[in-house]
């Protein structure tokens, strides 16, 4: 009897050892989908520099037009509504991801080269520079588990093509 209640404590601790790990691995995959789909949309955001400022040689952003490419593009890569940004039923995330900020320096904004203390760290910005901030809830797959809210960073620099 004791070797009968060995192993189903033995089968017990295995799966509950499996579906830790599972679960951990499709965190982490989520999780590269979010950083992968933040990074593209912050691409796309550094494509909206007006044509003038660009044929003059200083590059501008369109503070609107990359604003609404940036989350077009969020929307598109993690199955969000492109307005509200809500996520669709039975897709990756669970609640809204949340755009805490967004900052452009450009020509009409700061002289190059000029410096940026992001998170601590000193950056020194030789060109046009967008940076956003957004935080978003990767669920968990283990039920009573609360989701895992991360923020992410992403920068991203401009460079003109000569």
């Amino acid at each position: 009897m004791k070797w009968v209640m060995m192993v189903i404590f033995l089968i017990a601790v295995s799966f509950q050892a499996h579906q830790t790990v599972l679960n951990f691995e499709l965190q982490e995959a989520d999780h590269h989908r979010v950083l992968d789909g933040i990074q593209l949309a912050s691409q796309d955001a550094l494509l909206a520099v007006t044509t003038d400022s660009q044929t003059q040689g200083n590059p501008e952003f369109d503070q609107t037009i990359a604003i609404q490419a940036f989350q077009n593009t969020l929307a598109a890569n993690l199955s969000l509504d492109p307005t509200t940004l809500q996520p669709f039923p039975n897709t990756l995330l669970s609640a809204t991801p949340t755009i805490q900020s967004q900052q452009f320096y450009d020509a009409s904004t700061t002289s190059f080269p000029d410096s940026l203390v992001v998170y601590g760290m000193t950056m020194t910005l030789n060109q046009p520079t967008i940076l956003f901030n957004v935080q978003v809830a990767i669920p968990s797959y283990n039920s009573g588990e609360p989701a895992v809210a991360i923020t992410v960073p992403v920068i991203q620099s401009y460079q003109s093509v000569s």
